[in-house]
């Protein structure tokens, strides 16, 4: 029987100071948050998270039937490296929605204040949810981040107090800077999952010039790119899509936000989805 457990640091296992971001690569990251980051309740013990979480509780216990046989050592329970243990959390992630608006021609007034009331809504519950939202516009030559991630409501409406609307599509350049968006917050600090939100007919009119954000979109047509643009981020294994098509039906629809929402793989749903409740479902579901 082991008596009183004295606790002493153990060698092996010691706080290390974590690698740079970039030195843990994709691997280390779970489908719903980055684990290293060590955030979450411990829920369960786990052998394979050993080395970078150790759960000093079930490493003990794991020990302790074995303390009599093995050599005596620095520490009161001897320990050998199958006994360690490790912590499985439950992550506390949030969602980053990453309203990518179309704010041209004749509906862009139409669509920036559905997309805004969305925004509101889902402010409104961003503290209980851990979630923060961010909203492009998209239109005459080039697109803007006009509400920067945030969970805060009073930045939203100062930032969205005036929406400009008109001209032209750069459809291209909208889905781009989104891409550009989710990126960053995956390599933040911060634990959000990007849900990437366009809001579109899918209908473009002028290139994107998305060569400056990346050089394999050189020379690409007008539709080439904007599907290339949707291809790269169906590759973005920890960003989730949805396609809001703004189109009106009618025998001659073209059903461009649909063939995009497929080249994205990304949800799809009409216009009288544009509320914050089916968007949380969406996101949700998949």
């Amino acid at each position: 029987m082991v008596e009183a457990v004295r606790i002493s640091p153990i060698p092996e296992t010691r706080t290390r100071k974590r690698p740079p971001r970039e030195a843990q690569g994709a691997k280390g990251r779970q489908r719903g948050a980055p684990d290293v980051e060590k955030r979450g309740r411990y829920i369960r013990p786990s052998l394979s998270q050993a080395r970078r979480d150790l759960a000093l509780d079930a490493t003990l216990r794991a020990a302790a039937p074995h303390a009599q046989s093995r050599p005596p050592g620095p520490l009161a329970v001897p320990l050998a490296a199958q006994d360690l243990r490790g912590k499985i959390r439950s992550p506390k992630t949030g969602l980053l929605f990453i309203f990518v608006v179309d704010a041209s021609g004749s509906m862009g007034t139409k669509l920036m204040a559905m997309s805004k009331g969305a925004v509101f809504s889902l402010l409104e519950r961003a503290y209980q949810d851990r979630n923060e939202v961010a909203l492009v516009a998209f239109k005459d030559k080039k697109a803007a981040l006009l509400l920067p991630p945030t969970k805060s409501i009073s930045l939203a409406t100062r930032k969205l107090s005036d929406l400009p609307t008109g001209g032209t599509t750069p459809l291209a350049s909208g889905i781009a800077m989104g891409l550009q968006v989710a990126k960053k917050a995956l390599t933040g600090k911060k634990t959000l999952l990007p849900c990437l939100v366009l809001v579109t007919d899918g209908k473009a009119n002028i290139p994107g010039h998305a060569e400056r954000m990346s050089g394999k979109f050189k020379k690409l047509g007008l539709y080439d790119e904007v599907f290339a643009l949707a291809r790269a981020i169906r590759h973005q294994e920890h960003v989730r899509a949805l396609v809001i098509d703004a189109e009106e039906k009618h025998p001659g629809a073209m059903g461009m936000a649909r063939e995009i929402a497929d080249q994205m793989g990304a949800a799809y749903m009409t216009l009288q989805d544009l509320k914050a409740e089916t968007i949380l479902q969406a996101f949700q579901e998949k």
